[in-house]
């Protein structure tokens, strides 16, 4: 069984540790960036600075 995270959940943590959205951008983008090859995050319309 694949154990995945949700976008919620990824949300709730970012909150947790005090990032705001425009944190979360940076974030997804440095994500972006530095895992290019990886893909399958994209599937989660609506995901985090997406």
């Amino acid at each position: 069984m694949e154990n995945k995270v949700t976008v919620d959940e990824w949300i709730a943590r970012f909150r947790a540790i005090g990032l705001d959205d425009a944190a979360m951008r940076r974030w997804h983008t440095l994500f972006e960036r530095e895992n290019a090859c990886r893909s399958d995050h994209r599937r989660y319309p609506g995901s985090p600075g997406g």
